[in-house]
């Protein structure tokens, strides 16, 4: 149950740096593929949480409740207490993401809108060389 507790705390967090990222990088057109990656990494996040927040309430009847006390994030679920500072939960997002960008939760994600954009880039380069380079 302690892991599902530290899944139910780092996700969202997780999710919102994913999601931070993805707003950096709007408008470049070159990170197409960073975009279909992340948003597909953050979906997974977010379905695991759902999963996580209805096994933690359903299966064991425990709310997670956070505070903060000085430098230190506490948690409280049912009798027990997890306490992190900054940047113990800054490493912790980080292998998390990394766990679904690479690691054992690491889906395939859908590339078919970048096999069909090539396929225009490939034909415009085609026309533009041949129409105004020759």
């Amino acid at each position: 149950m302690d892991q599902l507790i530290k899944e139910y705390i780092i996700l969202p967090m997780a999710i919102k740096a994913m999601q931070h990222d993805r707003e950096l990088f709007k408008g470049r057109n070159a990170l197409n593929i960073y975009w279909s990656m992340v948003d597909h990494a953050i979906d997974q996040m977010q379905q695991r949480h759902n999963e996580v927040k209805r096994q933690l309430v359903v299966d064991y009847k425990v709310k997670v409740k956070a505070y903060k006390d000085g430098n230190v994030r506490k948690y409280m679920a049912g009798d027990k207490t997890f306490e992190y500072t900054s940047d113990q939960l800054k490493d912790m997002t980080t292998v998390i993401i990394r766990t679904y960008l690479q690691g054992k939760r690491a889906t395939d994600f859908d590339l078919n809108w970048y096999e069909e954009s090539m396929e225009f880039d490939q034909n415009f380069i085609k026309d533009f060389t041949k129409n105004d380079l020759l």
